[in-house]
């Protein structure tokens, strides 16, 4: 959703997927909107370059990876900031990094059903 903000908010936005990912149109519908996409295959050299080159002119780049995972393929904090000096790197995880779950891999909502507060009642204080 924060990807989603920031093209409310007048920015040009660019969802990267893989093609291996299943299709989810009722899901994108909500998750995508605002947002022009593109599908790379990380793990061939000719698209790890496509993302690089891509990443040459980008101002932030958020990522939903598990924890590690594209910096696994050359695109963590250090890659993308030698690509692009000031580059604003995000990770957004579905369990926090460095906790008990931080490898377990989780799809957008599904993590919301591991805890016990239902999630239209959480408060922040």
């Amino acid at each position: 959703m924060p990807a989603a903000h920031l093209s409310a908010h007048g920015a040009d936005v660019l969802l990267v997927t893989s093609p291996h990912l299943p299709a989810l149109p009722l899901l994108d519908v909500d998750t995508s909107r605002g947002k022009r996409t593109t599908q790379l295959d990380l793990n061939t050299a000719a698209d790890a370059e496509t993302l690089r080159t891509l990443l040459r002119d980008a101002d932030v780049f958020l990522e939903s990876y598990r924890p590690g995972g594209l910096a696994e393929r050359g695109f963590g904090p250090e890659d993308c900031a030698a690509l692009r000096p000031g580059i604003v790197h995000a990770s957004i995880t579905a369990f926090s990094p460095g906790g008990p779950w931080e490898h377990v891999k989780s799809v957008g909502f599904s993590c919301l059903s591991c805890f016990p507060v239902p999630f239209h009642s959480w408060r922040f204080f």
